[in-house]
């Protein structure tokens, strides 16, 4: 999306032409952006070991430690562990409807303003789900 804005002339008609278009990706830009700061701490550079220190984790952050201490106690997981999975499931379950609501309305709207302006559209997949593991 911010392609698109970057290559609009706002002296121009363009402006006119896309500016219904550009206003609903700037909207549809800062839903996505926020969601996305849900999830992983922009300020963070996740390559660097130091900055675990300086910048809380979040829901990404959580769920690597929850797959790390998984995997390296190597028994069947305790109560304080199986109620810390389920805390962290269920905000990644309210991330994913987030997500998918904005892929069912809003992603939806912009294309058809889009497509009428004559303007780039979105590709849209199927909702994201996860999928139980069968024991």
């Amino acid at each position: 999306l911010s392609d698109f804005e970057s290559h609009v002339n706002p002296d121009t008609d363009q402006q006119a032409q896309y500016g219904r278009t550009l206003a609903q990706a700037k909207d549809l830009n800062k839903k996505l952006t926020d969601l996305k700061g849900s999830v992983y701490n922009p300020d963070r550079q996740h390559l660097v070991m130091e900055d675990d220190i300086h910048w809380l984790s979040r829901l990404n952050g959580q769920l690597q430690s929850l797959g790390y201490v998984s995997y390296l106690v190597g028994q069947a997981p305790t109560e304080p562990m199986l109620t810390t999975a389920d805390e962290i499931r269920s905000k990644l379950d309210k991330v994913l409807t987030d997500f998918n609501s904005i892929l069912a309305t809003d992603v939806p709207a912009y294309n058809k303003t889009a497509y009428a302006a004559g303007a780039p559209t979105l590709l849209v997949g199927q909702p994201i789900s996860i999928k139980p593991v069968k024991m």
